[in-house]
């Protein structure tokens, strides 16, 4: 059970986090807001300082992995409504 809860926080985390760096208006801050609060209850349940570590290092690199999962898919099909030039 205890792995399951890591890897459910880990994936609803790092997903919310994806969406707070695509986002570009006041909205995003609600993703951080829902993020931050799941990794505090996150921590509040499990004390030991190799699972805490596991669980910020496993967001950073799912949340940068789905934001480039997002970004490759949005280039090729075109979803982009503004392109930086």
């Amino acid at each position: 059970m205890r792995a399951v809860a890591f890897i459910g926080y880990s994936l609803l985390c790092s997903a919310l986090l994806a969406v707070f760096v695509q986002l570009h208006d006041v909205s995003r801050y609600l993703f951080s807001l829902i993020a931050l609060l799941l990794g505090v209850r996150f921590f509040r349940n499990y004390d030991s300082m190799g699972t805490r570590i596991g669980f910020v290092a496993t967001v950073f690199v799912l949340a940068m992995l789905f934001s480039l999962i997002y970004s490759m898919a949005a280039e090729m099909n075109g979803w982009y409504y503004k392109k930086l030039e």
